[in-house]
C-alpha cells in the first residue's frame, strides 16, 4: 500500500504544478488544452489496476457512473448533438466527479512527511502568486488568462497549505492570507468566498453547539448571507438586473433566463448531454439555442461560441429536474461524510474546510463553469483528500 500511497501523493504534486500552476502556459505556449482529461484518464487507469486495495466502498462511485451512463444513452436518443458531441459532453461534465470518487475509493491521503514536501512546494508558489497578484490584473491575465483564474488557484493553494499544515491556529491565520491574495482579483465571487471563509474559520468553534433552529445561530445566518451578498452585490445586480433589461442582453444572464424554457420544455430528464450551456453545445452547435432565439447574442454565435460554457448552472439544465436534484443530492452526501467524520474524529478543520469546497463550487458556479474545469477537477481531488484524513487533526484554539 505504501507505494500505492506514493503514487497518489505525486499525483497531488504534479497535478497542482501542471494541472494548475502551469494550465495556462501549456495552453499559451503550445494550444494543448487536454492537460486535466489525460490527468483524469491516469487516474482512472490507476484506480483500474489498484481498486482491489480501496479502503471505502465503490458503492457510491459505481452508483454515479450508472447515472452518467443512463443520461449518455438517453442523450444518444434524444440527440440534440451528434455522438461526438454527447461523448465530449459526457467526458467534461463526469472527470470532477470521477477523480473525486477515484481518490475517495481508494482511502488514501499523505503521509505527514509527504505533507511537509508539498507544504514545502506551497511556501514557494505564494511568493510568487503575491507578486503576480500585487502587479495587478493586466500580469494576472498574462499568467492565468483570467483575474477569476488567478483567485481560484489562490483558493486552492490555501486549501492546499491547510491540507497539509498541522492546522494550529496560526496555520488557519496563514490560510486565511493566502486566501486573503484572491481580494486582488477584484472579482466580486471572490468577496463573498472570503467573507464566508473568514467568518467560518474564526467565530465557528468546535466546543460550541450550532443548532439552525436557535434564534441565536439564525441571526447570525441572517447576519453572514446578508454580508456575502453585499461582497458580491455587484454580480448579483448584473446577472438579475443590468444582464436582462435595455437593448443588450448579455450572454450569462441569457442562458440564465432560457434555462427556465429548456427546464419547461424538457422537465424530468432534460434535452442530454452537449444540448445546453456546455462547450460541447458550442462546438457541435446545439439547435436549442436558434430554438430558443438566443443563436445572435456575441459569443453564443454558431461561429463565436466562446461564452457558452461561461457559468455553470445554466447546464444543469441538461439533465432536468431529476438530473438537477441529483447534483445537489451529491453535495448532501459530501457533507454528510464531513459531519461522520466530525463525530468520529473531531476532526472540525475536515468540517470548515468542506463546507467551504461546497461554498467554493456554489459561488464559482454562478459566473464560470469551474466545477468542469482543471481547477475544479484538483479542488475535487482536494476535497476527497480531506475526507480521507483520518488522524483527527482538531482546532486547538491555545495553539500558537
Amino acid at each position: 500500500m505504501k507505494w500505492i500511497q506514493q503514487i497518489i501523493y505525486w499525483i497531488v504534486i504534479l497535478g497542482y504544478l501542471i494541472v494548475v500552476m502551469c494550465y495556462n502556459l501549456i495552453e499559451s505556449e503550445w494550444g494543448f488544452t487536454y492537460t486535466d482529461e489525460i490527468f483524469a484518464l491516469l487516474l482512472f487507469g490507476i484506480y483500474l489496476r489498484y481498486h482491489k486495495y480501496a479502503k471505502n466502498s465503490p458503492k457510491e462511485f459505481f452508483q454515479c457512473c450508472i447515472v452518467f451512463i443512463f443520461y449518455f444513452l438517453y442523450s444518444c436518443i434524444r440527440r440534440i448533438v451528434p455522438v461526438e458531441g454527447i461523448l465530449m459532453d459526457l467526458f467534461i461534465q463526469i472527470k470532477s466527479f470521477l477523480v473525486f470518487y477515484i481518490i475517495y475509493t481508494l482511502g488514501l491521503g499523505c503521509s505527514s512527511n509527504q505533507k511537509k514536501v508539498i507544504e514545502g512546494i506551497v511556501k514557494i508558489i505564494v511568493p510568487l502568486l503575491v507578486i503576480v497578484g500585487f502587479m495587478g490584473i493586466d500580469t494576472q491575465i498574462v499568467v492565468f488568462s483570467h483575474p477569476s483564474r488567478y483567485a481560484t488557484v489562490v483558493c486552492i493553494t490555501g486549501f492546499l497549505y491547510l491540507y497539509c499544515s498541522k492546522r494550529r491556529k496560526n496555520d488557519i491565520v496563514i490560510t486565511l492570507l493566502i486566501w486573503s491574495l484572491g481580494i486582488l482579483s477584484e472579482r466580486s465571487k471572490f468577496y463573498g468566498f472570503f467573507t464566508l471563509a473568514f467568518c467560518l474559520m474564526l467565530f465557528v468553534h468546535p466546543n460550541r453547539q450550532f443548532k439552525l433552529l436557535k434564534p441565536k445561530s439564525i441571526f447570525v445566518g441572517i447576519i453572514l448571507i446578508g454580508l456575502i451578498f453585499w461582497a458580491a452585490k455587484d454580480k448579483v445586480l448584473f446577472y438579475v438586473i443590468d444582464g436582462t433589461q435595455g437593448q443588450e442582453v448579455f450572454v450569462r444572464p441569457a442562458l440564465y433566463i432560457t434555462m427556465i424554457s429548456v427546464l419547461r420544455d424538457y422537465p424530468l430528464l432534460g434535452p442530454g448531454f452537449g444540448s445546453y450551456a456546455t462547450w460541447a453545445s458550442g462546438v457541435f452547435y446545439s439547435s436549442l439555442y436558434t430554438k430558443y432565439g438566443i443563436d445572435n447574442l456575441w459569443g453564443l454565435t454558431e461561429d463565436k461560441y466562446s461564452f457558452v460554457a461561461d457559468t455553470f448552472y445554466p447546464s444543469l439544465a441538461q439533465y432536468g429536474l431529476i438530473g438537477i436534484m441529483l447534483f445537489f443530492y451529491f453535495w448532501i452526501l459530501v457533507y454528510r461524510k464531513s459531519q461522520d467524520k466530525l463525530k468520529r474524529y473531531n476532526d472540525i478543520i475536515v468540517y470548515k474546510s468542506v463546507l467551504l469546497i461546497i461554498a467554493f463550487f456554489m459561488i464559482e458556479s454562478l459566473a464560470d463553469s469551474t466545477f468542469t474545469n482543471n481547477r475544479g477537477l484538483y479542488m475535487m481531488i482536494i476535497l476527497a483528500l480531506f475526507l480521507n484524513d483520518n488522524k483527527g487533526n482538531r482546532y486547538i484554539q491555545n495553539s500558537r
